[in-house]
């Protein structure tokens, strides 16, 4: 892990910043952002934590995160990333397959069990890209759905984002399919824990 970052679970004040960090890190993706697409990341605690899941934010002290970030976008002088002494740079999270709100669909190339996690929203800031945070946040959602008693990783990327597939590839991820789905092409991957 980088330094300076801190991974921890997420905190009903990180609502803004996660958001920030996602919007920022899509409009700076070769993928069309359609917010509506996502909006349950305005609802985390109801979305991943009540249905058994887990969310996770990165950051790193105030000062080193939000230097770039414009207030008009949501800067740290605006309603966040920076929460208190800390600015959130990157956020991901998981819910059991069998969730409800679980995006793995009867038909996909990926099968929903009581023993699968799907992985979920890894995003990081576009400042801080390239630091091996991404990396970090995985690994961690992958120990947390371990310390449960999950044994497999599931989860999607749009087939236009290379350097998510291969993140995902380096991690020991395998493709398992692909699916064309509101207009966009996803990739499915897997990986046993």
């Amino acid at each position: 892990m980088t330094d300076d970052v801190t991974i921890r679970r997420y905190r009903q004040g990180d609502r803004n910043a996660v958001w920030t960090v996602h919007d920022r890190a899509f409009r700076a993706s070769p993928v069309e952002f359609d917010p509506e697409l996502n909006r349950y990341l305005r609802r985390i605690p109801e979305f991943f934590l009540d249905a058994g899941g887990e969310f996770l934010v990165a950051t790193v002290p105030t000062g080193q995160g939000d230097s770039e970030v414009d207030p008009a976008d949501g800067g740290a002088n605006g309603n966040g990333p920076a929460t208190g002494d800390e600015t959130v740079v990157g956020c991901g999270g998981f819910l059991p397959s069998t969730a409800e709100r679980s995006s793995v669909r009867p038909g996909a190339p990926v099968v929903a069990d009581e023993d699968t996690v799907e992985v979920r929203s890894v995003r990081v800031d576009p400042d801080h890209q390239g630091r091996g945070i991404d990396r970090d946040l995985v690994r961690d959602l992958e120990d947390r759905a371990r310390d449960r008693g999950f044994d497999r990783v599931v989860l999607d990327t749009n087939v236009d984002l290379t350097a998510a597939r291969g993140l995902y590839r380096s991690l020991g991820y395998e493709a398992a399919g692909r699916e064309a789905i509101h207009g966009f092409e996803l990739v499915y991957f897997e990986r046993e824990l």
